[in-house]
């Protein structure tokens, strides 16, 4: 199988992004992680993948953001967590989530770190997706509150 073909103007665009957007980058991932070599490890894939992805970029989405969209969604093929149903918390409790209740906690990370949506916890909690939300909400509050 061949690989895609970058043009160097994707190669010149992943090194000017990654100029400017590596150092936040490797701390949003390093707050999941929580293992600098770890990060770094993710922070570079992030990069590799990254040309041929920007093959398919609208021109007016937000770089940081679809970055840190390419970060999750590489951190969860790489844990095994949410395979088995668990629930995926940071690797040190942060104060925001120090703030919430373990039910909310667990909504929020099955939510924000494993990507579920609120329809897939909902069912695998056996609650109402009504009832998700309403903790979600209040795991939002909670956050707002801590800051």
């Amino acid at each position: 199988m061949s690989q895609p073909v970058v043009s160097s103007n994707h190669m010149y665009a992943t090194r000017t992004i990654y100029e400017q957007y590596s150092a936040m980058l490797l701390g949003y991932i390093y707050e999941v992680v929580k293992d600098q070599q770890l990060a770094e490890h993710y922070l570079a894939e992030v990069f590799t993948r990254l040309p041929l992805e920007l093959k398919n970029q609208q021109p007016d989405t937000n770089i940081y953001l679809h970055l840190q969209l390419m970060a999750r969604k590489l951190l969860l093929e790489r844990t095994d967590a949410h395979q088995n149903d668990e629930v995926y918390l940071p690797a040190t409790q942060n104060k925001f989530l120090a703030g919430m209740t373990t039910e909310q906690q667990t909504i929020f990370c099955r939510i924000y770190y494993q990507g579920q949506s609120t329809a897939q916890v909902a069912a695998s909690l056996q609650m109402d997706e009504a009832h998700i939300r309403k903790i979600l909400k209040e795991a939002f509050a909670a956050i707002r509150k801590t800051t």
